[in-house]
Formats: C-alpha cells, sequence, structure tokens
C-alpha cells in the first residue's frame, strides 16, 4: 500500500483533498498527469479520472502533425489548381497573339502584293524623311533594292538639291493636312523625269 504525507503540494490526490476537482499534478507514480475528481456521495471517497501530460502532449503533437500536413496539402492543391489556371490563361493569351499576328502578316502580304503589282511609285516615309514603305516600281527607279531604301532618309538616296526639294513638298504637305497632285521634274542620275505626284498625310 502506498502512503504519501499531505505536504506533497504537487500530489493530485493531495490537490484534491485540499477541494480542487480538476487541474495539473503528480500521481502516486510521480509523472505529471492531467485529472478531474469527482466526491462519491455518503461516502470518503473521491473517483478520479486521470491522464498522463505526455500522453496529451503526444496526442496534440500527432494533431498538430496532421493539421499541418492537411494545410500543405490544401495549398499544393490551391498552388496546383492557380498554376494550371494561369498556364491555361497564357496559353489562351499567346493563341490570341499568334491568331493576332497572323491577321496582321495576311494583312502586310496582301498590302505589299497590291503595292507591288502597280507600275506606280508608291512609298510612304515619317516626318524626319526616312522611307517606310518602297515598292518595287520606285526602288527600280531609284536603283536599288527596296530592302536597302526602307529605313534610309531622302537625304542619303537623292542628290541635294533634288533632295531639299521632296522634303519642301513633303513639309507643305504636313502643314496643309491634305492631299495634293503636281506635276515635278527630277534630275536623276543624269536624265531629267517629269512625273505627275500625288501626296498625302497618312493618319
Amino acid at each position: 500500500l502506498l502512503s504519501y504525507p499531505l505536504t506533497k503540494e504537487d500530489l493530485f490526490g493531495n490537490k484534491v483533498l485540499n477541494g480542487e476537482t480538476k487541474g495539473n499534478g503528480y500521481d502516486y507514480c510521480d509523472v505529471a498527469v492531467v485529472g478531474a475528481a469527482q466526491a462519491i456521495p455518503h461516502t470518503d471517497w473521491f473517483l478520479i479520472a486521470k491522464i498522463d501530460t505526455s500522453e496529451i502532449n503526444y496526442n496534440i503533437i500527432d494533431d498538430i502533425i496532421w493539421v499541418i500536413l492537411s494545410g500543405l496539402l490544401v495549398v499544393l492543391f490551391t498552388g496546383s489548381g492557380i498554376f494550371l489556371l494561369r498556364q491555361r490563361e497564357h496559353l489562351i493569351f499567346n493563341e490570341k497573339i499568334h491568331q493576332s499576328q497572323s491577321e496582321r502578316l495576311q494583312a502586310l502580304n496582301l498590302l505589299t502584293a497590291i503595292v507591288d503589282s502597280t507600275d506606280e511609285a508608291i512609298f510612304a516615309k515619317d516626318l524626319a524623311g526616312n522611307y517606310l514603305l518602297c515598292n518595287k516600281y520606285n526602288a527600280n527607279f531609284i536603283g536599288l533594292p527596296a530592302e536597302e531604301i526602307i529605313g534610309r532618309n531622302i537625304r542619303d538616296i537623292y542628290p541635294n538639291d533634288q533632295a531639299e526639294l521632296m522634303i519642301a513638298f513633303d513639309n507643305e504637305i504636313i502643314d496643309k493636312k491634305s492631299l495634293i497632285v503636281r506635276e515635278e521634274s527630277f534630275n536623276f542620275r543624269n536624265e531629267k523625269k517629269y512625273f505627275l505626284i500625288t501626296k498625302g498625310p497618312l493618319f
């Protein structure tokens, strides 16, 4: 038969005798426990239920691990879902860009075919006088391949006096913002040529 002095304050049984019906302490094996006590009516006895603190901690740790694992799974599935959704949106966006580029390329090829099939000199320049477009007929007149003309300035292609006349004509069109038809002569490659020129601004 085990017996303990009433002065051992951390003994759970002694706490019950002192009026505590629940709490923590140590059992007769000196093991940390959490317990609850209920007096048995008409007797001097108490019914005590206890559980080792280590068991509680073990269960808590086990529950925490499961909660963490469940949370990680939720995060993983959520992240995977968001990743797949973004990948799908990115794919749709790329398909739209590809379709738009295909349509623009088709329109550009059509424009190039129309421009190159005429026997008129067709060109476009920016405000600084750099060629943006030059069809085959105009390129043949200048005497350079179209790809060598595009991006170059009129001053790089025509003699200075001729280039200045063309620039003045261009500036007049820019100022008036209207279509102008005019007959002009060009001294180009030691030969004088006459042209009926139609120029207008591109908006």
